[in-house]
């Protein structure tokens, strides 16, 4: 099309001369003549090169146009890739979830199955452990402990968040003193919504202790120690009640008003027994591979449960009510024989009380920790109040050969478990192996109970983060009314928690 409009150009100026020549009158002077004829060829020319401009701006303008066209057809193609990859992602993702079963909204957390919205603003997780215990007893002469073996946990719950700010948990237990029936271990909800502190109303741990604070699942040996559970007997463990608990990266507090056990009934009318419970916490230093924790915790029953002074054969009381009963008691730091060595027996009081203090420190792989307790009640008789005091000590320590150290958790200031670094069942995995000490006291002397000493020994091997084996030798030692009796424990548990 330009080549034309050159070609037609060219023409019109040749043209144009000829017709100019032909058409020159010729009476006309020549030098005329020639004047008139330069002034048609510089018009022409005129022409000629404004047709030229038009030629390079019709070129230019059709080069514009088509790089335009270019740059909207790769930008198109660049686009329509990207759809493409982005529709294969997708399908690829929905493809290995549809393998995987677990479906939209589901994740395995390990062996814990945890079904979420799809803002996550509502969880629910299925959890439960079992603790099997076997155990044989070397007794001395005049004894009859029970060797054999005890399921002491079997729980199964289901646990979560609504909304976000709130949470719950409800766990049925089938194990131990329940192993013919199934008790309601916990139930309770929890508002978290004044960040940091979380209140919680429901059957729950109560805030008391290193020990107790710590997860049957993570304790070190296969039970706390005697004083630990004679400590918060009367008042700890989990109760129906109202606490309100929160942390910073240092310092954890919590505090609560109690109740007794769901299922626990006082009877005949009787007032049900209510207690105060509290603890605080503090890690000036809390490092993953070392740190310090320091604490102190109290509880105080002002009425304990009242009791019936008589029963007719069919149970019901026929008599007035008396004051409550106070009692701390345990078996020897392993629950498969029934025998408690070391009981106050019930003492009719004004009030229960207890209080203590925590220590603990580690530096992987080592750790340590210990706990003094200070318990005891305002005995009632002869008109007067009598305070009885008793004392229980335990020291205790570890290492794990295998390096990983045991850690600690500041959202409950306690222990958790160990955490194998190479799992069994993972390539040349062998599990974590934590090696145990143990030294516990119970003084009852203040009322003639008498006093136990334990000394203990214990090897976990923790496979993976949900299966350990712990066995524990513990040499027990009771004295009473100036007698000694001593008695070797062999014990072992198998556990799993989801």
């Amino acid at each position: 099309m330009n080549t034309a409009i050159t070609r037609g150009a060219r023409a019109l100026v040749a043209g144009s001369l000829m017709a100019a020549a032909v058409a020159a009158p010729p009476a006309a002077p020549p030098a005329a003549a020639q004047e008139d004829l330069a002034d048609r060829v510089q018009e022409l020319e005129q022409e000629l090169e404004l047709l030229r401009r038009l030629h390079v701006a019709t070129d230019l303008r059709f080069e514009l146009a088509a790089q335009k066209l270019e740059s909207q057809i790769s930008g198109n193609m660049e686009a329509a890739n990207a759809a493409a990859e982005a529709a294969q992602a997708a399908g690829e993702a929905a493809r290995a979830a549809g393998e995987g079963g677990g479906g939209p909204g589901v994740e395995m957390k390990g062996p814990e199955p945890t079904f979420a919205s799809e803002d996550g603003g509502f969880t629910m997780s299925v959890t439960g452990r079992v603790h099997w215990d076997v155990g044989f007893y070397d007794e001395a002469e005049g004894q009859d402990l029970n060797d054999g073996s005890n399921l002491r946990r079997a729980r199964l719950g289901v646990k979560g968040r609504i909304m976000k700010a709130w949470g719950y948990n409800l766990v049925l237990d089938g194990g131990d003193s329940a192993a013919d029936d199934v008790d309601i271990d916990t139930a309770f909800v929890t508002y978290k919504g004044l960040k940091p502190i979380a209140l919680t109303l429901g059957q729950h741990k109560a805030p008391l202790t290193l020990e107790d604070r710590t997860s049957s699942n993570d304790i070190p040996f296969i039970e706390r120690s005697l004083g630990t559970n004679m400590f918060v007997g009367p008042a700890g463990g989990k109760r129906f009640g109202i606490s309100a608990v929160g942390n910073t990266d240092m310092i954890w507090a919590g505090a609560g008003v109690f109740g007794e056990k769901l299922g626990v009934d006082a009877g005949d009318g009787a007032d049900e027994q209510w207690s105060f419970a509290g603890r605080l916490a503090v890690a000036p230093v809390n490092e993953k591979s070392h740190g310090v924790h320091l604490g102190a915790s109290g509880w105080l029953v002002p009425e304990p449960t009242e009791t019936v002074e008589s029963r007719d054969d069919e149970g019901e009381g026929t008599g007035l009510y008396e004051n409550g009963k106070c009692r701390f008691r345990d078996r020897p730091e392993f629950r498969v024989d029934s025998n408690r060595h070391i009981d106050t027996k019930s003492v009719t009081a004004e009030n229960c009380y207890g209080v203590g203090g925590e220590f603990a420190a580690w530096s992987t792989p080592f750790w340590v920790a210990s706990e003094l307790h200070r318990f005891g009640f305002d005995e009632l008789g002869g008109g007067a109040a009598t305070e009885r005091s008793f004392d229980a000590l335990y020291l205790q320590a570890g290492w794990v050969l295998t390096g990983e150290g045991r850690p600690y958790s500041m959202k409950k200031a306690a222990w958790s478990g160990v955490k194998p670094a190479n799992p069994v069942g993972a390539e040349g995995g062998m599990g974590a192996v934590e090696l145990l000490g143990r030294y516990s006291h119970v003084d009852l002397t203040d009322i003639d109970r008498g006093e136990q000493t334990n000394y203990t020994l214990g090897v976990n091997w923790w496979l993976n983060n949900w299966v350990a084996l712990k066995f524990n030798y513990i040499d027990a030692s009771v004295e009473t009314g100036g007698e000694e009796t001593e008695f070797d424990i062999f014990g072992l548990r198998t556990q799993v928690k989801w």
